[in-house]
């Protein structure tokens, strides 16, 4: 929820999610786009499904059987998937729940290195633990201690997506903050139960690469 104790979900016109195996809850693959709008959800039924209409209004005629209107893709999930969501988000609370507790022992097993964590808004259900450090090179020596040790980490959700080829067009713009993380921010896995060891493993290989008073060892 977000500090107005509203859902995420219902901000705006749409709002979309991944239920890929390590989000919030999980279908294994795919995702939804949540929406109270008539059209938006038209127009969503469209593109998921071949650009057809048959999806949105019965047809009224033999033609209108294979009515393409939009140019879409064959995005529509299995049972299988939708079944294991239904199930999932019964969930949501308590993984939300497990995720936020974990975050905040992390904190504090890490209170003292030299790298900043977010501020938490609200009461979010974050799926990763995610910090930013005081240069790349600091990240670059974290990154291959944290690996060498069996620890994966990675850039936190694609970093700036600005900096890709894909957002060329607008190098122009100025986006520091996603700028900063682009280039110095790490992200750990979080899980929706206890993983109080795993955190304290990790945090211990993060102390042995930063000497906190006199920088990197």
């Amino acid at each position: 929820r977000t500090p107005d104790g509203k859902l995420c979900g219902s901000h705006g016109i749409m709002a979309t999610y991944s239920l890929f195996y390590s989000h919030q809850i999980s279908a294994i693959e795919g995702g939804v786009v949540l929406t109270d709008d008539d059209e938006c959800a038209h127009m969503c039924r469209i593109l998921r499904a071949h650009g057809w209409t048959r999806d949105v209004k019965p047809p009224a005629t033999f033609a209108d059987e294979y009515d393409f209107t939009h140019f879409g893709y064959n995005m529509r999930p299995l049972e299988l998937h939708a079944a294991i969501a239904r199930e999932q988000l019964k969930k949501l609370m308590g993984f939300s729940s497990w995720r936020l507790m974990n975050v905040g022992r992390f904190i504090e097993m890490t209170e003292g290195l030299p790298i900043k964590h977010p501020k938490i808004h609200g009461a979010p259900n974050p799926f990763g633990l995610h910090f930013v450090c005081r240069s790349e090179g600091e990240r670059a020596k974290l990154v291959t201690a944290l690996r060498a040790s069996g620890i994966d980490c990675r850039l936190p959700t694609g970093g700036s997506f600005r900096m890709h080829k894909y957002g060329q067009p607008w190098r122009n713009q100025l986006t520091p903050r996603a700028d900063e993380i682009h280039r110095c921010g790490l992200f750990l896995g979080n899980a929706p139960f206890d993983i109080k060891d795993k955190m304290k493993r990790a945090a211990k290989v993060m102390a042995s690469v930063f000497d906190c008073e006199k920088g990197l060892v």
